[in-house]
């Protein structure tokens, strides 16, 4: 989940084009510009329903966290339920001053889209500053008030801090001669007024979401300092050649450095029992290490490390504890741990030539071996397909994501063994990035503006396999001081109408590509994100 802390492209190119048109209106409202204005307020009501879903999801898992742990979780959700409660009841009192606004330009025109009268200035100007600016004071009391309640909700002082930097409902007047209200709205067309009330409901989702995202992350606060507790063996492999020696590491999840444990292995005795799922529970308070003949093993920095002979063969099973200071540090809690191994005169190497994963729709080289001299591979994979390319060399390709699982077998002389299996996830090639040209999006100059042609998509340059993805089609956009040139291509040369746009492009002009798809391995169309450019 993304932090609202940090303001994404989309909502930095809302922010300038919404800076850019205010600056317009002194000069000309044009039919392009009021255009520019719907273009702006749509991008801000689509950010505001993405955020809506996101503060819903959060609220959800306040939810569940209370259903575990309402003791702990009941203050901190209440908090979270005042904080929508504020936002939501702002958010719908300024679209109800949407509403009004619409009603009085005449509704929509349903062929356009467009308020029939979306220039009309003193639809605003009537409702927000006359009468004294009754309704304008009453808006400006409202965002303050909202600020206030929003902010006090936040009790450590760093953190009230932070919300307030990103808190953007200020509502002190730029003119000290004239009144906020005054400044905001009057002579303001009703479409752009509309967009300045869209955007206060922009700032109050933002901050709803900053304050959501502390709120649950204080849940585990008086915990231990990390996310979660549990003890883990991690192991390079748990099948092993005879006479090898078997490795791994046993931990804490997500171990704090300030939290040093101590690592004991020996048989369970009768405290130790499995949940009903499986796993094992802390066992707290115990008056001594709950093992039968423990033996302590060295921990450097956390992790433990353990190495036993694989002289026998068969499966192999060692237990064992990580104990840990509680964190008031009186006593301990003890994190009971498994793990086995297996250990078999021979075994197959199945390696994939270029990563450890396998993607659909691309050729995905594969080293295979097996330890029995003189013996024929016989390998087979339970989905897609494997292709030989030379002696212990194969290509896997895929159609669908899903687990992989290479069994080889070995035919020495009559006989066919069974040399084991080993699993394989299969994922979907990574997205690409697109540009113009290759040009960086952001902040470019007109010069370099002016040879942008087409649009190009790169596959991240960490990605080994040589794919190359076609652009399908994309929506472009040149927002200009005087006008709006949109235009909606296939394939991935620019229009001659955008290009004769852009040879006279100017400082602080525009161009903004959207709705992009491509088409990747596997005949996948994919859609990407947007990007944008400004004329310097």
């Amino acid at each position: 989940m993304s932090s609202s802390s940090s303001t994404t492209p989309r909502q930095k190119m809302i922010n300038m084009m919404y800076l850019v048109l205010t600056a317009l209106l002194a000069l000309n409202v044009s039919a392009e510009v009021l255009k520019a204005f719907k273009i702006v307020n749509e991008s801000i009501a689509q950010s505001n329903n993405t955020l809506a879903k996101t503060n819903s999801l959060l609220i959800s898992k306040f939810d569940q966290r209370l259903q575990n742990d309402p003791k702990k979780v009941a203050p901190i959700h209440a908090k979270a339920l005042q904080a929508k409660q504020i936002s939501q009841s702002t958010y719908d009192y300024l679209e109800t001053l949407k509403q009004k606004i619409v009603q009085e330009a005449g509704g929509y025109d349903l062929a356009t889209g467009m308020i029939k009268n979306a220039d009309d200035i003193n639809i605003a100007t009537r409702y927000f500053v006359e009468q004294n600016g009754k309704n304008g004071k009453e808006l400006r009391n409202k965002l303050e008030e909202s600020r206030k309640l929003l902010g006090s909700i936040v009790s450590d002082a760093n953190e009230r801090k932070e919300i307030e930097k990103i808190l953007d409902l200020d509502t002190k007047s730029t003119e000290p001669n004239k009144p906020w209200e005054y400044n905001q709205f009057n002579h303001m067309p009703a479409v752009a007024a509309i967009t300045v009330l869209s955007k206060y409901q922009n700032d109050l989702k933002n901050v709803e979401a900053k304050i959501l995202e502390n709120l649950y992350k204080s849940i585990d606060e008086a915990d231990y300092k990390v996310d979660a507790m549990k003890a883990c063996v991690i192991s390079p492999s748990n099948r092993l050649l005879q006479g090898d020696k078997y490795e791994a590491s046993i931990m804490v999840a997500a171990y704090s450095s300030t939290q040093s444990p101590s690592i004991y292995l020996g048989s369970f005795n009768n405290t130790i029992k499995k949940n009903s799922d499986g796993t094992y529970p802390k066992i707290e308070n115990a008056s001594s290490i709950p093992l039968v003949n423990p033996r302590k093993i060295d921990v450097n920095e956390g992790i433990g490390k353990i190495n036993m002979d694989a002289s026998t063969v068969g499966n192999q099973r060692y237990t064992g504890v990580v104990e840990v200071k509680k964190p008031d540090g009186e006593g301990f809690d003890y994190y009971p741990f498994e793990g086995s191994y297996e250990v078999a005169p021979k075994l197959s190497s199945v390696s994939p030539t270029l990563m450890n994963v396998f993607y659909i729709g691309v050729d995905n080289p594969v080293d295979i071996a097996v330890g029995a001299t003189g013996s024929e591979i016989i390998p087979s994979i339970s989905m897609g397909s494997l292709n030989k390319t030379s002696n212990g060399k194969y290509n896997a390709r895929f159609t669908s994501t899903g687990t992989a699982t290479i069994q080889v077998k070995a035919k020495v002389g009559d006989k066919v063994f069974d040399m084991g299996t080993q699993n394989f996830k299969v994922k979907k090639v990574p997205t690409p990035f697109v540009t113009l040209n290759g040009v960086p999006v952001g902040t470019v100059s007109i010069s370099k503006m002016k040879t942008l042609t087409g649009l190009v998509a790169q596959m991240p340059p960490d990605f080994e396999y040589q794919v190359k993805p076609t652009i399908i089609s994309y929506r472009i956009t040149l927002v200009k001081k005087d006008a709006v040139i949109e235009d909606v291509i296939t394939g991935p040369v620019i229009s001659n109408k955008i290009l004769s746009g852009l040879k006279n492009i100017k400082k602080d002009d525009v161009l903004i590509v959207e709705s992009i798809n491509v088409l990747m391995p596997g005949n996948e169309r994919r859609p990407i994100n947007s990007i944008s450019y400004i004329a310097k």
